[in-house]
């Protein structure tokens, strides 16, 4: 099958001259690519925006000052999007109809929404900036939760996206040697992550490696010499049942939608790319190998990752900031991720620490039960 449609920009960029090393849409320079316990950190650094984004969501003063922060940031550049942020928009979302236009997320797919807009919203999150930047980076992150969570709300057929989802982009050796190290940090410690931002990945494998083969016989001038085709190979989950079902049971109102992951193909302006978006995934690395195809005359490196889009990222999420609440789910995903590893391996040998992050994640659970219990019994009595 020919996707003559497919674009460089929608499914990641190659290297410039300037010595910048991209990540699909993400740049690796200083810093920007985050892993194991960098991904946490980097977290907790952009949280503080998320919150400051949703205890001002209702200022108008605040919304206008963020799109100008951040029209400030990319050099005054044009702001196609801004005819989205009206008081009509804000009404919309608050009550959508089950038939939604999803008219942010249809941008998104667009060239002119990724080259003006989401490509510098993206770069923010793996960069160093003042908190004034991150916060409107932040706001435009806010306004395409919302659409998404509307979206997987009235739609059942959007929401609990599960599948094997397929990223083709052209890295250097470099950058391929640091996903490399990631294998020989300890099993739980083996992800990475730019937290909020976005991803385009498709149903479809021959979809990445079409774009594989696109840019590697690209002849642009900025193209650096030894990039290497890979592909991510990523299986998306959600968090099981029994585990949703036990934080609910302490935490019924809280939220958690699949906003992680979601399939737009038929929103998108470009339903042949069969594009699923992710955003703020955090990827468990599986297993790396070097796939029998080739890409004009070059292998191509394959990386097997799991990741989950079970979220309790939500606006009503800072009421249960001085709670257990978000303990207690990063737990429980914790718990899944490495039970669901397991099932990727199959000697006793290559699932026993995987079994074992499992066994001290139970024990750890046992004991923030007990807290969650206390808090509940408390609230009760109040």
């Amino acid at each position: 099958m020919s996707y003559k449609t497919i674009r460089d920009e929608r499914f990641g960029e190659s290297a410039n001259t300037n010595g910048n090393k991209s990540f699909g849409k993400f740049s690796l320079e200083h810093g920007g690519f985050f892993i194991g316990e960098d991904v946490k950190a980097r977290m907790n650094l952009i949280r503080n925006s998320i919150l400051e984004v949703r205890k001002n969501w209702n200022d108008k003063k605040f919304r206008k000052k963020a799109i100008k922060l951040f029209k400030n940031h990319i050099g005054g550049k044009s702001l196609l999007f801004m005819d989205f942020f009206n008081d009509e928009w804000y009404e919309f979302q608050k009550n959508p109809p089950a038939e939604q236009n999803c008219d942010l997320i249809r941008f998104y797919t667009s060239s002119d929404g990724y080259e003006t807009i989401f490509k510098y919203m993206n770069s923010i999150f793996r960069e160093e900036h003042d908190k004034e930047v991150y916060d409107s980076a932040a706001f435009l992150v806010e306004c395409m939760n919302i659409e998404l969570y509307n979206l997987v709300k009235t739609k059942l057929e959007f929401s609990n996206f599960e599948n094997t989802i397929y990223r083709g982009i052209m890295l250097d050796e470099n950058t391929i040697s640091n996903l490399l190290d990631i294998k020989e940090l300890e099993v739980q410690d083996r992800k990475f992550a730019v937290p909020l931002s976005f991803m385009s990945c498709s149903k479809s494998q021959d979809v990445a490696k079409q774009f594989l083969e696109k840019q590697e016989r690209r002849p642009y001038e900025e193209k650096v010499r030894g990039f290497c085709p890979v592909l991510f190979k990523i299986h998306v989950t959600s968090l099981d049942k029994t585990f949703l079902d036990l934080y609910k049971s302490y935490y019924p109102t809280s939220i958690v939608s699949s906003i992680c992951a979601v399939d737009i193909e038929n929103i998108s302006k470009y339903m042949e790319e069969q594009e699923v978006l992710l955003r703020g995934a955090f990827f468990q690395v599986l297993r790396f190998y070097e796939s029998k195809e080739k890409i004009d005359g070059k292998n191509v490196y394959v990386f097997e990752l799991l990741m989950h889009n079970s979220n309790r990222d939500h606006i009503t999420t800072s009421a249960f900031e001085k709670t257990n609440a978000r303990r207690l789910f990063n737990t429980l995903i914790e718990i899944d991720r490495m039970k669901k590893c397991q099932d990727f391996f199959e000697s006793a040998s290559d699932k026993k620490p995987y079994k074992k992050v499992e066994e001290d994640k139970l024990k750890e659970l046992e004991q923030i039960q007990k807290l969650c219990h206390e808090e509940k019994f408390s609230s009760m009595n109040l």
